[in-house]
């Protein structure tokens, strides 16, 4: 099966993924983060083989998309006090500071961010 038959399901898969993680939440934007990386390195693994006739392995790749992953989640640094942002932020192993909804208000008052 040529890959260009599924363009249009993998289509609606991708949208109905960004559609899904639409908002402004650190977990959504890490998950969009995970989902963008996750295509960009299949696309990087397809041009090496095709182009440059080299190939990695699965371990290798997820071992690298690993180590990406978590250089963009350590760039969190700040999150709403909540419990499923506590428990998340414990579970990806970072440590953001995390401030109430009020104080998260004002960061972004002082920053021009409202």
């Amino acid at each position: 099966m040529d890959i260009s038959e599924n363009n249009g399901q993998n289509h609606m898969n991708l949208t109905f993924i960004f559609v899904a993680l639409a908002g402004s939440s650190m977990r959504k934007i890490a998950a969009r983060a995970a989902v963008n990386l996750v295509v960009y390195h299949i696309w990087r693994e397809r041009n090496a083989r095709i182009f440059r006739d080299e190939v990695k392995d699965l371990q290798r790749l997820k071992i690298e998309a690993l180590q990406e992953m978590n250089m963009i989640l350590g760039k969190i640094t700040r999150m709403k006090l909540t419990q499923r942002n506590v428990a998340w932020a414990k579970k990806m192993g970072i440590c953001p500071n995390f401030v109430s909804p009020r104080q998260n208000s004002q960061i972004l008052l002082q920053a021009g961010g409202i």
